[in-house]
Order: structure tokens, then C-alpha cells, then sequence
């Protein structure tokens, strides 16, 4: 499990016209034996901190690593009890996290794995016509088999009506989406905000303005958000 995460931090992949590329977290996993990184979280179980970032990026690379989380499943709550603490044993080989933190990481894994699952499905399945061609275009960090399986799951009439199920629910609920912020999480910069004030006082929604991507034709947009 080690030597698959290692290849993949130390490997490269062609990047996407536009996209940033897989992320990396090398400097985690050559960490001495028995250093660990302190991750501190808010009084909402949310990661704060420089330290987040390095974690939410670590979870991010397992999640897509199909020796690790594989991609046979067809929802994260069928994931093996085994396997999920594998994974959480190797989160905790690297970082020091409270029991909440622990939790958290277990839940944004699973966000992780199923949005993977999403962004493989839009980047390299629904551009194809053809199998044919949807089975080529597989990401190297998915293994084969577990690419033809998902191929496959994803011709089938019972995912065409999962889909259809879940884009319906999208439409009637909008604001259950949640604006990008880029990189730094509400939380982060919620917790920034309050160690500015001089009385370390919490400071509401309307206190904190958090800058978006900025729109290429040099415009700019400003979201307020609580993190997910």
C-alpha cells in the first residue's frame, strides 16, 4: 500500500490543458519514521491552520488511488470497515489528529472518493462514444479491471437512473451548492479572520470577504460560504 502511494507521489502524468495536475504530497510521505504532522480543528470539526491544507491534500491523493480506495463500490457507505481503517492507519502513520479530526478525515475521504468517481466519469467516459475508447482513456491511477468494471457500471440502465436521480435533485436544490474558494477552506480563513482581532472575538459571515478564482477575462467575484 506504501509502494503504490510512493510511485504515484514521485511519478508524473501528463497534465490537461487547464487543470493543475494530480497533487503531490512527497514531502509527507518521506517525513522521517515517527514524525508526524499536528493538525489543530474549530469548535465545528473543521481543520484550520497551514496544516489543513497538507491534509486535505493527502486525503485528496489516497482517495484517488485505486490500490488503496478502490473504485468497485458503488457508494462509499458499502466500503469494507477493513479497508476504511487501513486507510485511516496510514492518515495517522503521518498526522496527530484529534478524535474529532479523525472523523472529519474519514468523511472528507469519502467526499473525495466520490467526487473522483465524478471527475473520472466526466473526463473520460462521457467525452467518448464508444467503450472502445472510454477503455483507453484510463487514468493511470486507476487499475485496469477496476476501469473496465466502472465502464461497464456506467453503460447499465440502473446508472443511467442513478444519474438521472441525482441531477433532478441538483436542479431542485441549488443551494446545496457551494461556491469554490480555491484552496483555503472557509475554516482557514474564518479562524485568520479571528486571530486578527486584538479580543480573538468570532467574526460573523458578513466579517469575513473570501476572494474566488479569478475569471479570465481579468474580472474578479467575491463568495461568503461556510466550508464543507
Amino acid at each position: 500500500m506504501f509502494s503504490s502511494l510512493l510511485v504515484f507521489a514521485g511519478g508524473k502524468e501528463k497534465r490537461k490543458r487547464g487543470g493543475r495536475g494530480p497533487s503531490l504530497c512527497l514531502k509527507v510521505w518521506t517525513m522521517p519514521e515517527g514524525v508526524r504532522i499536528r493538525v489543530s480543528f474549530n469548535d465545528l470539526g473543521q481543520p484550520i491552520g497551514d496544516e489543513a491544507r497538507t491534509l486535505s491534500s493527502f486525503l485528496g491523493q489516497i482517495a484517488r488511488d485505486g490500490t488503496v480506495a478502490p473504485l468497485t463500490y458503488t457508494d462509499w457507505r458499502f466500503f469494507p470497515e477493513k479497508n476504511k481503517k487501513a486507510i485511516m492507519h496510514l492518515v495517522n502513520l503521518k498526522f496527530v489528529l484529534p478524535p474529532i479530526g479523525q472523523i472529519w478525515s474519514m468523511n472528507a475521504l469519502g467526499k473525495k472518493w466520490k467526487d473522483w468517481k465524478g471527475v473520472l466519469k466526466h473526463d473520460r467516459y462521457d467525452v467518448h462514444e464508444t467503450d472502445e475508447d472510454r477503455l483507453v482513456d484510463r487514468d493511470f491511477r486507476v487499475p485496469e479491471e477496476q476501469w473496465k468494471l466502472l465502464v461497464a457500471y456506467w453503460g447499465t440502465e440502473k446508472a443511467k437512473a442513478a444519474r438521472a436521480r441525482c441531477k433532478a435533485s441538483q436542479e431542485q436544490h441549488p443551494q446545496d451548492r457551494h461556491p469554490r474558494i480555491g484552496s483555503k477552506s472557509y475554516a482557514r480563513i474564518h479562524e485568520e479572520e479571528r486571530q486578527k482581532r486584538l479580543n480573538m472575538a468570532e467574526p460573523s459571515c458578513t466579517d469575513i470577504s473570501i476572494p474566488s478564482h479569478t475569471p479570465k477575462d481579468g474580472g474578479s467575484a467575491k463568495v461568503v460560504g461556510p466550508d464543507q
